[in-house]
């Protein structure tokens, strides 16, 4: 289940509402969905990269949500990062990393390579990466992934990112 947050919510229910969101956005710009972790089911992370992978699917977004520890002084971290493994997938974490920024005003808490996440690292034929939403331990940033309207906000960054990432695919630049 992760982490639990500050006011004692769930990380698993924080990601499924996020990802219900992404999904949501995603249909609604005419891509095609497959959601690896349905409902509250708790496939492990060998299943979850196996459904994406039997799905044929193009891209790999893992959303999560951050947790410090009591050591790191746990209030004051704070913000939002996005992870990848391999080099060719840089791109598209950054992609979705500045959206993220511009769109949620959260504090920059990095876009980190060489990430071993288990689906990310054994997804080397798509890009993949890892959104991590905030931090449950910081009691702001828990109540903002508890927002609905902060939620989508923050799951519209997501797919613009990877939008912006596409189109930049698609005419060379990057």
């Amino acid at each position: 289940s992760g982490a639990r947050g500050v006011s004692g919510s769930q990380e698993k229910d924080i990601n499924r509402m996020a990802v219900e969101e992404l999904a949501r956005l995603f249909k609604a710009s005419g891509a095609q969905t497959v959601v690896v972790r349905e409902n509250d089911e708790e496939p492990s992370l060998a299943e979850r990269t196996r459904r994406a992978v039997n799905s044929n699917a193009d891209l790999f977004i893992s959303v999560h949500a951050n947790s410090a520890g009591h050591e790191r002084g746990y209030l004051r971290v704070s913000g939002t990062s996005t992870y990848y493994k391999w080099s060719f997938s840089r791109d598209f974490s950054e992609a979705i990393h500045k959206r993220l920024l511009a769109h949620t005003k959260l504090g920059d808490f990095g876009n980190v390579g060489n990430f071993n996440y288990y689906p990310i690292r054994v997804n080397t034929w798509m890009p993949a990466m890892l959104v991590e939403q905030a931090f449950m331990s910081n009691p702001q940033d828990e109540a903002r992934m508890l927002d609905p309207v902060f939620r989508e906000e923050m799951m519209r960054a997501v797919v613009l990112g990877a939008e912006d990432w596409l189109r930049s695919v698609q005419s060379g630049v990057k």
